[in-house]
């Protein structure tokens, strides 16, 4: 190692509505996004690449991941998620 400590810090949440509707919404546009190309890791940037995508791709992802976030609307609530911050 170099000598440079790194510092995380981590918190753990329940999902909201919009996180887990976001949730869903990207895992169904990564694969599109990697066929153009896009590697990005960091979740705003993939948020920021779906919203790139144009009308044509965001409408049918976001009617593909409303049928998760309706059929798990009792169950996202209960899962957690962890937001590290480095």
């Amino acid at each position: 190692m170099s000598g440079h400590e790194v510092v995380a810090h981590c918190l753990v949440g329940r999902y909201g509505p919009k996180a887990a509707f976001q949730a869903f919404e990207m895992g169904i546009a990564r694969p599109i996004l990697r066929m153009r190309g896009s590697e990005d890791s960091d979740e705003e940037e993939t948020h920021k690449a779906v919203e790139e995508l144009g009308f044509m791709l965001r409408a049918p992802i976001a009617v593909i991941a409303t049928v998760p976030f309706v059929l798990g609307a009792g169950i996202w609530p209960l899962v957690t998620q962890v937001i590290v911050f480095i």
